[in-house]
């Protein structure tokens, strides 16, 4: 939406782990030379930002890994959502934070969400054009304790300013 913004996406290899720690050893693989001086994939620049984009559900004290590893670096960030990411989709649909039967879990989540977006489901392809009001509600209902997101919030729209 921003011809000034080049996004890449990077996933584990083959669909594999996504655990915090999993993602500071892949960051670490695509940033840094080769063990024989090979020129990394990435080069950092001014201006150039990493940011781990993350679900609270199932990674514990690796989230404060993770943390740890970006607190001192200005070039990476962490986007955390709590639950899970459903949690960020949501916003894109109404402006105000979400309380059903269910919502301690990435599942009730994932099935909330099929349930706000109908038919089918939040579109990958159509549904992004809502970015702004998706930043502006996210923001105006997030809640944290220590920089970390409480219950039904997300720190993806700081991703998304």
């Amino acid at each position: 939406m921003d011809t000034r913004i080049n996004l890449q996406i990077i996933s584990p290899d083959g669909g594999g782990n996504t655990s915090p720690t999993e993602m500071i050893a892949k960051v670490e693989q695509l940033i840094r030379p080769g063990p024989n001086g090979e020129t990394p994939k990435y080069q950092l620049l001014e201006g150039n930002e990493i940011w781990f984009v993350i679900d609270t559900d199932d990674w514990g004290d690796d989230i404060d890994k993770l943390r740890a590893y970006t607190i001192e670096r200005d070039d990476m960030n962490v986007a955390q959502s709590n639950v899970c990411f459903e949690v960020w989709l949501c916003f894109h649909f109404s402006p105000e934070r979400q309380n059903f039967n269910g919502m301690h879990t990435a599942q009730g989540w994932k099935d909330h969400l099929n349930e706000v977006v109908k038919p089918g489901g939040f579109d990958s392809q159509r549904h992004p054009l809502m970015i702004k009001s998706a930043i502006d509600a996210a923001a105006e209902n997030y809640q944290e304790e220590d920089d970390r997101p409480l219950l039904a919030s997300t720190q993806v729209f700081r991703l998304g300013n």
